[in-house]
């Protein structure tokens, strides 16, 4: 598994999602081939590609087990709850994620009818 942060004035898109999912720490939560094809899959849009790599971490963290020893235990509903909360305030915040339905209302007149629009 490749793994790549390198901070700059001028970052790649793949340094932008590491940076913005909080996945900057060697050997990293995510790939660099997945980040590569979650933002290729979004029209090269690395904005969008944001929740979908957020999506990914959760189904890892999800199938990962909690661990029990003597006085050591690691749960991984921390994490859990942790991206949950970055992925709702990435979509906020980039407006991604969520489709939007935007709508209005408009009059209707009958031609029979000699009244008011209805």
């Amino acid at each position: 598994m490749t793994f790549t942060y390198t901070p700059s004035d001028t970052p790649t898109d793949l340094t932008r999602v590491r940076f913005l999912i909080e996945d900057t720490v060697s050997p990293g939560l995510l790939s660099d081939a997945e980040i590569s094809m979650a933002i290729a899959t979004n029209d090269g849009n690395y904005r969008r590609a944001l929740v979908p790599c957020i999506n990914v971490i959760l189904g890892k963290l999800s199938k990962e087990s909690g661990v029990e020893l003597d006085w050591l235990s690691v749960d991984r509903g921390d994490a859990l709850a942790h991206y949950q909360t970055l992925k709702r305030e990435l979509e906020r915040e980039f407006s991604v994620g969520r489709r939007l339905i935007s709508g209005g209302v408009q009059g209707v007149s009958r031609r029979d009818y000699g009244g008011d629009n209805v």
